[in-house]
């Protein structure tokens, strides 16, 4: 009970006077996720380390390399501050950067408190980064470069600001609710994790989202959530966390979490369950708004405990992360995109790379799969029904 009796203190604290809300105001775009990345970060950088793979054909491989190897050099001479340029700063009680303007591409190619390098095999290159760094929008922004030019899905610079304090007073009966709510699964017994990856035909996907008339990112979310109701026949209800990027936090790690509980039942059902508790955006912000709000007022040691209660209370957690409208290609070879965390606090996670024709659908979890966690099988299945 102790994490919800510092969220009740926090939120009497917010609603209680005029300096209250002048201290609220001026912290409302801090997230929590860097503030948690930093209090283990000296001692365990590696547990936030994510795998970054690019896939091709090992035919192109040789050809893929060296154009990616030659685009990075280019970008390392004309720029002085990207993720390339950074490193963190050890041996310090805070978790600092440090920038190294002349970087070589050969810093790039070996382990490091940074991005890096590791071209492991001839039909893939691995792109190792770190979530005390940046999250994966900030990520793909310094990979895309790299890339063939393609242009864009989604321009997260046009989302605005919200309103001060209306959406938070709004969101407070939200969070209370969410804080009395839990997950059903616990970690499967294997004593490491399970990843998978799949290719989903994004026409498909986007039949199903006509069909059902829903929104596309809540459509792959709902074949991701029904792909765990299949692997967990225990599992009644699922708490799910879909992250949300918001451009105005002020941090390295600019998205925050929606929780939403969902039943068990078909693909049409979770979209329905979907769409309803996710319909208030406004409402949405609040409660994350909120929640960050409580996380950056309590001692370092409160902090991790409430942030690992908090985590705790998911099933599931998805990322939908839309990188461009043309498939993905390096010097004109095709690439598909995958990403895996090094280590999971909890049961699954789900990375969804979109483009329109296909999406690049990386999994891990704590659990052995009984079977093929998603495809287009299961995507037909669900337009069949």
């Amino acid at each position: 009970m102790i994490p919800e009796l510092i969220l009740l203190s926090s939120l009497a604290t917010l609603t209680g006077g005029a300096l209250a809300t002048r201290d609220y105001l001026a912290r409302r775009f801090e997230g929590p996720e860097d503030r948690y990345m930093a209090l283990y970060g000296a001692t365990q950088w590696d547990a936030s380390n994510m795998t970054l793979s690019l896939r091709f054909d090992p035919r192109d491989g040789a050809e893929i390399e060296a154009a990616l190897l030659s685009r990075l050099s280019t970008l390392l001479r004309g720029a002085r501050d990207t993720l390339f340029h950074e490193t963190a700063a050890p041996g310090t009680d805070e978790l600092t950067f440090c920038t190294t303007p002349e970087a070589r591409i050969e810093e790039l190619l070996s382990p490091r408190r940074g991005v890096y390098l590791d071209l492991c095999a001839p039909d893939q290159i691995d792109v190792i980064w770190n979530h005390m760094q940046t999250d994966g929008v900030g990520m793909w922004a310094a990979l895309k470069p790299l890339f063939d030019e393609n242009p864009t899905l989604t321009t997260y610079r046009e989302v605005p600001r919200p309103p001060p304090l209306l959406p938070e007073l709004l969101s407070l009966p939200r969070v209370l609710r969410q804080a009395r709510r839990s997950g059903q699964l616990v970690r499967g017994d294997v004593k490491s994790l399970t990843r998978a990856f799949d290719v989903l035909d994004a026409t498909r996907v986007k039949q199903l989202k006509d069909k059902l008339r829903a929104p596309f990112n809540l459509t792959s979310s709902a074949l991701a959530i029904d792909a765990v109701f299949r692997q967990r026949a225990d599992a009644s209800a699922l708490m799910v966390a879909l992250t949300v990027y918001y451009p105005f936090i002020e941090g390295r790690n600019r998205y925050g979490v929606l929780p939403v509980k969902i039943r068990r039942g078909g693909v049409s059902s979770i979209v329905a369950q979907l769409e309803r508790q996710c319909r208030r955006p406004l409402l949405a912000w609040g409660a994350s708004s909120t929640l960050a709000y409580v996380m950056g007022r309590v001692p370092d040691a409160a902090f991790t405990a409430l942030m690992g209660k908090v985590r705790g209370k998911f099933d599931v957690m998805i990322s939908n992360l839309p990188v461009g409208a043309n498939p993905i290609e390096l010097a004109g070879r095709r690439v598909q995109v995958s990403c895996h965390p090094w280590e999971l606090t909890i049961p699954y996670y789900f990375l969804i790379v979109g483009t329109r024709h296909e999406l690049h659908v990386s999994s891990t979890s704590h659990y052995e799969p009984s079977g093929p966690l998603i495809s287009d099988a299961h995507v037909d299945a669900a337009l069949a029904s």
